[in-house]
């Protein structure tokens, strides 16, 4: 991913035990693969990867319907495949379920996955204002991981992104 050789990362995600597993512990790497398919064009190949994945979250939030990680792998995972509104909603109630004032490492980590969520639908000023905030928290996002990862492809090229990533100020080391 971060030489972009999305062919090379979309092989491997076939061939590697457990990557295409989108109902099982590889959900981030299956996101991912969806997102570069989207990304890509491929709406419905990204669809399809995550179609098993996403009805068998919603069944287990029916039973547990605040539970922070499901909500944010629901969040990112409708995002990814185009169904914005369930999406915006999965990623408002991961942030209301666990908001920063109560818990302020998982409740910052919702707004960045709710951050990812609003540039996935379209709302990139939302989604950079967000960014912008988080970046000041130390060890809540890290600069280089943002100019590869798959979350952040639809802010690549927008000025402002571009701006957050090489500010000098978000690349210092905190000691």
């Amino acid at each position: 991913l971060a030489r972009q050789d999305f062919d090379e990362f979309l092989r491997l995600g076939r061939e590697v035990p457990g990557v295409n597993d989108s109902g099982g512990a590889m959900v981030t790497g299956a996101t991912r693969a969806a997102m570069v398919m989207a990304f890509r064009g491929d709406h419905a190949a990204a669809a399809n990867r995550l179609k098993v994945f996403i009805e068998q979250t919603q069944a287990r939030l029916k039973l547990d319907p605040t539970n922070i990680h499901l909500l944010r792998h629901a969040a990112l995972a409708c995002a990814a495949v185009g169904r914005k509104e369930e999406a915006r909603a999965y990623a408002d109630q991961a942030v209301a379920a666990r908001p920063e004032s109560k818990d302020a490492r998982a409740g910052a980590y919702s707004c960045v996955v709710r951050a990812i969520v609003l540039a996935w639908t379209g709302d990139k000023d939302q989604a950079i204002a967000e960014l912008a905030r988080l970046l000041r928290k130390p060890g809540m996002l890290w600069v280089p991981v943002m100019k590869w990862e798959p979350s952040y492809y639809p802010l690549h090229g927008d000025p402002r992104f571009e701006a957050l990533l090489n500010d000098p100020k978000n690349n210092a080391p905190l000691f």
